[in-house]
């Protein structure tokens, strides 16, 4: 099983914090701004204009995204996700091998078994008979006298 490098732990763990704390942040700005534009709006009119910031600022995004130029950063990012990716991909597929080797050997010993199983009364009932005895042997012939 092949570990992942310290780097990559690092950058995963990075990446997931920074995502959590932007939750964090987006979760109370939605409160405040809620809160702030139920006096005047109404709570339906404070959530639809919640919802219309929500869509300005991701379109904004977007297109802030999608006009920059790609970084080395951004490069560099990218091929250590694939590599992350392709490191528990390769996990999970040796993981399900092991496993699917395991579940062969135990179908090979049930199938022992239940042979086993069925042979099993066979087998009582021809040690239980009795022997039959042996033909009795002939009297061995005297030799003739007549010489």
């Amino acid at each position: 099983m092949p570990a992942l490098p310290a780097t990559l732990k690092l950058y995963l763990k990075l990446a997931i914090d920074r995502r959590q704390i932007l939750a964090r942040h987006m979760a109370l700005l939605n409160v405040a701004l809620f809160l702030l534009l139920r006096p005047l709006l109404g709570d339906l009119g404070s959530v639809l204009a919640v919802a219309a910031a929500h869509f300005v600022a991701g379109g904004g995004l977007a297109a802030f995204a999608l006009s920059q130029p790609h970084s080395a950063e951004l490069q560099a990012l990218a091929e250590a996700e694939t590599a992350a990716l392709a490191a528990l991909d390769s996990d999970a597929h040796d993981r399900l091998a092991a496993l699917s080797a395991a579940e062969q050997r135990i179908a090979s010993i049930g199938a022992g078994l239940s042979l086993t199983a069925n042979a099993l009364p066979g087998l009582v009932g021809l040690l239980s008979r009795p022997a039959k005895p042996a033909a009795p042997e002939p009297p061995p012939k005297l030799p003739d006298d007549k010489a």
